[in-house]
Order: structure tokens, then sequence, then C-alpha cells
């Protein structure tokens, strides 16, 4: 069974039927199905869910078959890390809890049988006819910036995630400013109020300013939960994504979606040199991201909302407003963050056809309450489509400029 270069997977009495994938390639398994071979070293997702709607499971050898579906349903995962040298790693299925448990007797592997055993899918030749599906390379360019550091801090002990894991960073959380011991079963990811993105004990201009530009929750977001580490906000952004594509993770698409729009809202940071690689990266990880989602995923949900159109205009004018104060010391040309943006926006159309129309855009002002008790103006530029229908002190204003 073994291979002195990789890790085997052994998975012992999963119901047939069931939902298996690692790495972003998913099966539904029939009765013979036990295990992967020849798992190259590092971190892998591996999840899965009982009882799969997807028909048949038998696969060339009798073990798995591709689930093309497109269904998602309710799903179980972990993270392992492959160490390879021939190494076993062994899960059972635990039908009380409906759960693969870990099982640290490795010598449950059976010794040299490989029947049942389905090989890594190092590569993808897809289907002809059929909606492209994300595949092994893909996970590859997905998870570039996540380390079992990052795993540590993020997820419950043991890496598991599921569909229904809830994360701290819900509104209880932002109010209380609680946390999760590391034997709780939730997810770690930063706690990020971009509601109150100014810095402690600021009052006036600051917190107009802080409100509009995300530059300053930004800095203390890496510095809070990343030691100051930029590209570790990535892996963050990586981790909350690949929750949503493997597990259809609500609180993973939440915690993606505040760190785009921290980011793409970050007016400072996007005109000054010393983030330009930041920058740049950011976009290579989105562009990875969205590219890899497959389109039924990417029409209902990344699409529907409307949040991506949002938060990359507000980058392209952010990119733009940098442009014109290159004069200033200390400040990037943004030619380069504009041309990689371009870049993006035409793998979206290559990909899903999809594009981003330029809207006009308003004067408006809101109010946001103070720490002690007050409340201070913000004035701002306002989209046109991203004007709220509220109604009272809280609605937009129009002003002509």
């Amino acid at each position: 069974m073994s291979n002195p270069h990789t890790t085997t997977l052994l998975i012992s009495s999963l119901p047939p039927n069931s939902t298996f994938g690692i790495d972003l390639h998913t099966y539904t398994t029939g009765p013979k199905f036990r295990g992967i071979k020849y798992i190259p070293p590092g971190l892998h997702f591996v999840y899965y869910a009982r009882n799969s709607a997807v028909p048949g499971g038998l696969g060339a050898q009798g073990q798995v078959s591709p689930d093309l579906s497109g269904g998602m349903g309710l799903r179980d995962g972990f993270w392992v890390e492959a160490r390879g040298g021939g190494e076993v790693i062994v899960r059972e299925w635990d039908a009380e809890r409906d759960e693969l448990r870990p099982i640290q007797d490795s010598s449950a592997g059976g010794g040299g049988d490989e029947r049942g055993l389905a090989p890594y899918p190092y590569r993808e030749t897809g289907i002809e006819g059929e909606e492209r599906q994300p595949s092994t390379d893909d996970f590859k360019r997905l998870s570039t910036r996540i380390t079992k550091e990052l795993l540590d801090r993020i997820l419950p002990a043991g890496w598991g995630v599921g569909s229904t894991t809830a994360s701290i960073s819900d509104e209880k959380e932002l109010k209380t400013g609680g946390a999760a011991t590391p034997d709780e079963h939730v997810l770690r990811f930063s706690v990020i109020d971009l509601k109150r993105s100014w810095p402690p004990g600021s009052v006036g201009a600051d917190v107009t300013r802080w409100s509009l530009d995300k530059s300053w929750v930004l800095n203390s977001t890496i510095q809070t939960y990343h030691s100051g580490d930029r590209t570790a906000l990535l892996g963050e952004l990586q981790l909350a994504y690949l929750c949503l594509l493997a597990v259809s993770n609500f609180a993973g698409w939440e915690a993606w979606k505040t760190i785009v729009e921290m980011v793409c809202n970050a007016q400072e940071a996007i005109a000054t040199e010393s983030w330009q690689g930041f920058l740049l990266e950011f976009m290579d990880v989105v562009e990875a991201q969205l590219v890899c989602t497959p389109e039924a995923t990417f029409r209902d949900i990344v699409e529907d909302s409307s949040f991506l159109a949002h938060q990359l205009r507000h980058l392209r004018r952010n990119i733009t407003d940098g442009e014109a104060s290159t004069a200033t010391p200390g400040v990037v040309p943004s030619s380069v963050l504009s041309a990689r943006l371009d870049d993006l926006l035409k793998a979206l159309k290559e990909a899903f056809d999809y594009e981003i129309e330029p809207v006009g855009v308003h004067a408006g002002r809101g109010f946001v309450d103070l720490e002690n008790g007050g409340e201070v103006i913000v004035i701002g530029e306002i989209a046109e489509d991203e004007m709220e229908e509220e109604t009272g002190e809280y609605a937009p204003v129009i002003v002509e400029m």
C-alpha cells in the first residue's frame, strides 16, 4: 500500500453512495472504496457527506466516480498534513455521530493491500460537455498561503470544519469582544468590525476619515491576528473561500467578504508603495478563487448579491484616486495596480462573461455612532447602485456637485 514518497489516507466503513472529496476533487463512493493513495506531501482538505444524492458510485475500478451534480448539501471535512515516507492516515466511520473519526493505530492500514484505494487525482482532464469543476491543480493555486500555523489559529482542534461550523465573528462577539477557547468547535476567523473601523478614542475628523478609509483596520487586523505578517491575511482569505467551496460553510463566506471589502476600501494603503506587493498578491488570490469557482456557484452566490461588483468598483476608484496623487512622496504610480485589476476583470469576462459596468457617483452622508454615545456625520462618495433603500435619519442624502 505504501509509497516511499507519498501518504495513504485509509477510510474505513464509509457508507456507499457517500460524497467524498480531497482537494476539490469530489466523488461518489462505491461499496469497494477504502481511501486515497499516493497523496503528495503537504496540507490537504478532505470532506465528505453520507448518502449523496448523486446516483451511481462505481468508478473504473469499482471504487469511486466523479460527483458532477453540482449539489452541495451538508458536508463535514478536515485538513490533514501528509508527510510522505509511506505514511498511512486512518479514519473510521462513526455511525452514531455521522463522522469520520481519526484512528491512531496505523497498523489498521492492511499491509500492502491496495484494493479499493483510489489514486490521488494529480491531473484533471475534464469531461467533454460537462461544466468545469475545481481540480487538485486549482487547490494548489487556492492554498498557496495556508500554513499549519494558520490552521491551528483558525480551525477547531483536529482541523475539522463542516457546513454548520460557526464562527466567533458574529454580531454577539463583535459587541462583547468575547473570544473562543481552543477546544471550542468554532472557526476563529479574525474579528473585523467594518462599521467601527477607526482607532480607539478617535473623535471628529478621525472617525470620519477611518470610517471611509479601511487602512487602519486593515493594518490593525494584520498586527492583532497575524503578528504583522500580511501574507497570513491572504492565507486566511484562502482558507475562508475553501470552506465555502468544499463544505459550503457560511461563516467562511462571510469572512471572505469582510476581508475583501476591507482591502478594497483601504484607500491609504492602496496609494502607498509599501503595500503594492500585498495588493498585487491580493488580486492574484481573488482572481484564482473566482476563476476556479464552478459557474453555478459563481452565479448563485458570488454574483447574485452584487457584492463583488461593488467591491471591485471601490478598488478601481481607490486605485484611480491613488494614481492622481502620485506626486506625493512615498506614493506608488498605480498603473501597475490598474493593469493587474484589468487582468482580473478580463479573466472574469473570459470565465463567466461577467463584466462590471462603471456607475455614476454621488456625494452622500450618514451618521456613525460613537463609543461615548454621540454621533458624527460622515460624508463620502456613494455609487448609484449602492444607495440603500433606507428612510429616516439613516437615509442617504444626495448632494448636487
